[in-house]
Order: C-alpha cells, then structure tokens, then sequence
C-alpha cells in the first residue's frame, strides 16, 4: 500500500466555541492524517433543526473512514467522493430514523498532500487563504443572500445584515446526492501563508478586512485563532463558531504567485477590452465628421434594423439630433410608435425597423442590371457625405457594393440624371 510521506511544513491550532446564544455547539472539525494526505475538515450543522450536531459529526466520521482506508492518485476525485459518500450515509441515517425532519451540515474541507493544497466546501462555512498582505476567500457561499449578492439586488455588505442570511441552498444530508464546489486547481503555499477554514459565526460577526488585520498581527497560529474567536465573543455571537488555522513554513518559496497570475489575467483581458473599445470609437470618429451625425449599423443576421446616432455636440439629445423639428421625445415616441424598450438612451440605439420609413423618405426603388461599386453610379453618388450615409441606412447596407439585380431604393434627397425606374 502506497502511503504519502508527509513533511510537516506548517503550524495548525483549531477552536470551536458555542458563542454567547446557542446552548449547543453544533460545529465539528478535526484534523486527520491519512495515506492520503492531511484533512482539515469543519461542519456547521443546521441551527434549529434537531440533529444538525449529529449530522455534522457524522459527515466528520464518514469521510475520515472513506479517506483513510485506501491510496487515491487523483486528490480532486477522492474529495468529491468522500463527500458525496459521507452525505449518503448521513442522508440514509436519517430517513430511516424519522423522514420529516432533515438534519443538514455545511462543510469546508482542505487536504494538504506534498506541499499542495485541495479544497473543497458545501454551503456557507467559508475558506479563505492569506498571503503577502492580503486575504483571498477560496469559497462562494451557498446561500440565498449570495444568489442575491450574485444577481446584483443586493450588496455584500447588506448581505451581512439580511433577514434571510441564514438560508443555506445546498448542505450535506439534506439530499440523495450532493455536488460540492472543488477547487479548479491547487495551491501550492508560500512561506508565512495562511489558510483558515472557518463556520458562519466568524463571518457573521467579523468582516474580510477586521479577519486579515488579525492574520496580519505577528502572533503564532494558536494566538491568531484565540484572538479571532475572542473578537467573535465580543460582540453578539448568536451562533456557535470554529476557527481553523493552518500557517505554512519551510515550503521552499517566498511569495505565491498564484494569485498574482490570476490578478494578472483578469488586468489583461481588462486592458484588451479597454483598447478594443478605444479602436472601435476610432473607427466609428474617424467616419464621423461634424456633418456625421447619423450612422448605420446592420447586424448580419439580424432582422432588426439599429440606427446609432453620434452626438456632434454633447448637449445635444437623441432626439433633435434625429428630428430637428421635434423638441418633445414623448411626442416623437408616440407619433412613431415608439417604445421605451426600443430606444437605447445610453447607447444612442433606436431598435425599430419601421422608423427608418420616417427619417428618410423614400422616393422611388431602382434596378441596375450590373453589380457596381457605388461610387461607379454618377447619378446617385456625389461628394455629399449625407447622400451616402442615407443610402446605405435605407438599402440596410453596411458596404458600398450592390450585387447585379439588387434593389437600390433612391432617397428623396438625393438628384439623379439617368437612372431606370423599374415599374
């Protein structure tokens, strides 16, 4: 049997406390040793429902069993099916003790195997990783109030005060079969990195920023735990709390680049974005002249036609660029049936085909039996600018070619000498 020798690299020191409200301490952690590496697992068991203590610790006791008996080569995959083994036996513990009630636990848990780091979690017990001088949360909450958080209705931080903060939407137990969130990759640690596993009892009373000032403060590791449960106890801690910490040394590297790189990334695409953006307003500049206040622009597969307006003076509105004798939008809304959802009042975007009928009176439709480059036609093309522009808006053309046969509809503005009018 094949068993990882581990060399021990780092300082560990782990409390639960039941806080100042909760007569019983349904959180659980533990730190296992096993050939397959080092586990730091933590449970929250679901406050208010009976049997959430037994749930966290037996989901505690199934996984050891599952990681200690037999060698895993692939740690993601021995994670993912500890977990989903231990919530099967908790959930099948269960219903066959009394199915109305469903007793559930979150779960954080970390493996450290030859100096690299694995993670996984299931509901709002957190991990977070420190390093330099900075704190990285590892996790997303399952909850209802992260859903919120992620759909932009709320802030974090009003998150934090909710009434409905306490609502976890995936937990152990609960159901036949659970997916708990693994880590894409592993992190392999830095000397004076920290990594800390933590319930909802230190998050609910402390911020990210008051948990790095403590992380940051030169104690030892059973210091830093005590002093972030002691903050905890200070304040209301109406939920039990558990801190683990796991401070690393002698790893052979002095900074961790594995945030850095990531950081990086997400400034590149960032400055890719920024420079795409500033080429694409150079293009449509460059066509725009003080005369350009009306461009077209036509999506391929689409039906719809947009009409983007560029503002020649910033004061100007979307409409008297566009309908210089209307000063009133409502009117000019109504009298061209226009809804708000069609009018893109950030973007300049008018999203209706129709109204281009009312912006450029259309004259009379052409044939010309031999496909030409616009400018090949003397007696619809000039040097007026406006000419061209309508052209292309009433033809939905985004080139300046017409193919042999195809329709050209003639502006009523613009004067020709010999063209033939199909009848």
């Amino acid at each position: 049997m094949i068993k990882t020798q581990e060399l021990k690299n780092f300082n560990y020191f782990g409390i639960s406390h039941k806080g100042n409200v909760r007569k019983e301490n349904e959180d659980a952690f533990i730190k296992i040793e096993t050939i397959n590496g080092i586990f730091f697992i933590l449970c929250d068991g679901m406050g208010g429902v009976k049997g959430g203590k037994e749930a966290a610790e037996l989901t505690i006791k199934h996984i050891k069993n599952f990681v200690s008996k037999e060698w895993e080569a692939k740690p993601k995959k021995l994670i993912s099916e500890a977990i989903k083994f231990a919530n099967k036996l908790v959930y099948e513990y269960f219903q066959t003790k009394n199915p109305k009630i469903k007793p559930g636990t979150t779960i954080v848990l970390a493996l450290v195997r030859e100096n690299k780091i694995y993670y996984a979690h299931v509901g709002d017990s957190r991990i977070y990783y420190q390093t330099g001088k900075k704190l990285f949360p590892l996790t997303t909450d399952h909850s209802h109030v992260m859903n919120l958080v992620n759909q932009k209705i709320i802030t974090k931080e009003e998150a934090r005060t909710h009434i409905r903060r306490n609502e976890i939407t995936k937990a152990i137990g609960i159901k036949q079969t659970v997916d708990a969130d693994i880590c894409n990759d592993f992190i392999s640690p830095a000397n004076d990195d920290i990594l800390l596993l933590c319930s909802d009892g230190l998050t609910g009373e402390l911020t990210d920023k008051e948990i790095l000032n403590v992380l940051l403060k030169d104690n030892n590791t059973e210091e830093k735990v005590k002093k972030l449960i002691g903050k905890v106890l200070k304040r209301e801690a109406n939920d039990n709390v558990t801190v683990q910490i796991i401070n690393f040394y002698n790893t052979g590297k002095e900074t961790n680049t594995h945030f850095e790189t990531k950081k990086k990334s997400k400034k590149n695409i960032q400055i890719l974005f920024f420079f795409c953006l500033l080429l694409i307003t150079g293009i449509i500049l460059y066509f725009a002249t003080k005369d350009y206040t009306k461009v077209n622009l036509f999506k391929s597969k689409s039906t719809k036609t947009s009409l983007l307006i560029l503002k020649s003076n910033p004061k100007d509105t979307l409409i008297n660029i566009f309908m210089f004798e209307n000063k009133d939008a409502n009117k000019l809304f109504q009298n061209f049936g226009l809804l708000n959802s069609e009018i893109g009042y950030s973007s300049g975007l008018i999203k209706k085909a129709s109204f281009i009928k009312y912006y450029i009176p259309v004259k009379a439709v052409y044939i010309h039996k031999v496909g030409k480059f616009i400018k090949s036609y003397p007696d619809i093309y000039n040097k007026n600018s406006d000419d061209m522009i309508n052209i292309l808006i009433v033809n939905n053309k985004n080139e300046l070619y017409f193919s042999p046969g195809e329709k050209i509809i003639i502006p009523k503005s613009i004067n020709r000498k010999n063209s033939k009018k199909k009848t």
